[in-house]
Parts: C-alpha cells; sequence; structure tokens
C-alpha cells in the first residue's frame, strides 16, 4: 500500500518547467542585468546547462554566475529544482524580447515563456541630464536572494565609474550578524594613469 502511495505521487508529479527571469526588465546602456533560467520537476536535476538564447546584440555576455541546486522531501513528496545564473551587460537601446529557453526531457521540449526588456540611454548620460554631479559607485550583487541555513551566498561588489580609478578599497563592510563571512584575497590591480 505504501509503495502504490509514492508510485501515485512521483507520477502526478510534473516531469519539467523551465522558468527564466531577469533583474530587471528595464535597464540603461552599460548596465548589467542578471539571467535566471531554473529546471523544476523531476528531470531538473538530469539536465545540465541549457542553451542560452540568442539576445540579438542588445545583450552582451559577461559570464556565468554558477548554478545551484535542490531537492528536498515533505511528507514523501520531492521536489528538485536547479538554477542556472548568467549575467548581461546591456549593449544598445531598444525594447528587445529574450526567447523562450528551450530544453528536451525524454523526448519532450520544454520551454519557458519570452521575457521583453526596455534598454535606455546610458546611464552617466541621464545623471548628466538630471543635473547629478554623481561620477562613482558601488553596487553589491548577491548570488541568490533566498537561501538555506548554511548554504553559501556570494556577495560581489562592482564599482561603476566614470572618472579614473587610481586604486580602491572598502572602508566599512555591512553587518553580516548570523552569516559566516570570508574574505576572497584580490589579485594587485593596476594603476590606471
Amino acid at each position: 500500500m505504501l509503495f502504490w502511495f509514492a508510485a501515485s505521487v512521483i507520477g502526478a508529479a510534473q516531469p519539467l518547467s523551465v522558468t527564466t527571469t531577469v533583474s530587471r526588465t528595464t535597464v540603461a546602456v552599460n548596465q548589467q542585468i542578471v539571467f535566471t533560467v531554473e529546471l523544476s520537476g523531476q528531470g531538473a536535476s538530469k539536465i545540465g546547462q541549457p542553451e542560452l538564447p540568442d539576445m540579438g546584440g542588445y545583450l552582451t555576455f559577461l559570464g556565468s554566475g554558477g548554478t545551484s541546486q535542490n531537492i528536498s522531501v515533505v511528507n514523501g513528496k520531492m521536489t528538485a529544482s536547479k538554477t542556472f545564473t548568467f549575467y548581461y551587460v546591456a549593449a544598445k537601446t531598444g525594447t528587445f524580447t529574450i526567447p523562450p529557453v528551450k530544453v528536451t526531457y525524454k523526448n519532450k521540449l520544454y520551454q519557458s515563456k519570452p521575457i521583453t526588456i526596455t534598454i535606455t540611454q546610458s546611464p552617466t548620460e541621464t545623471r548628466k541630464q538630471g543635473g547629478s554631479s554623481e561620477k562613482l559607485y558601488v553596487r553589491a550583487i548577491v548570488s541568490k536572494k533566498s537561501v538555506y541555513q548554511n548554504e553559501p551566498v556570494i556577495v560581489t561588489y562592482r564599482i561603476y565609474a566614470a572618472v579614473t580609478v587610481t586604486g580602491y578599497s572598502m572602508a566599512k563592510l555591512p553587518e553580516t550578524t548570523g552569516f559566516w563571512v570570508e574574505d576572497v584575497e584580490m589579485p594587485q590591480q593596476p594603476q590606471v594613469k
């Protein structure tokens, strides 16, 4: 009887779903956007990295943010998901639709929904037009927005500058109470003249 129940739960589960998200749907030229592909369902753990869609010259690939995988069993029901993170930079202005990500599992095609993004002019130009004198800012980027206890989270600091930077360091980092923090040694930065 118990075996039959487990088989019916597994049989009722969806084989695979593909979901894509972006960190924002409006971005300025030269700003970064995070593109996330999530596979969930029975086949999620069996699929490798999906093929990325053609970004039509609107987004330029910067690199992969890695892969995270989650498998849990609650009340006899198993759920699995795998998330891939990719970083892009906006390359030209316009409205662009990111095509669906397509994955084949057991000879069946699964795909995400397309995402429409708008790319505006450079943020430097926007700040100049608005009268602001902001020429340098730092952005903190986290690898995951939702984590479990003891799951690692990577925080990356990016410096955006409209001025020459000859050296830098972080004077004060944010409070990390309740987290185990490990600094990563940075290579010597070249001097810009």
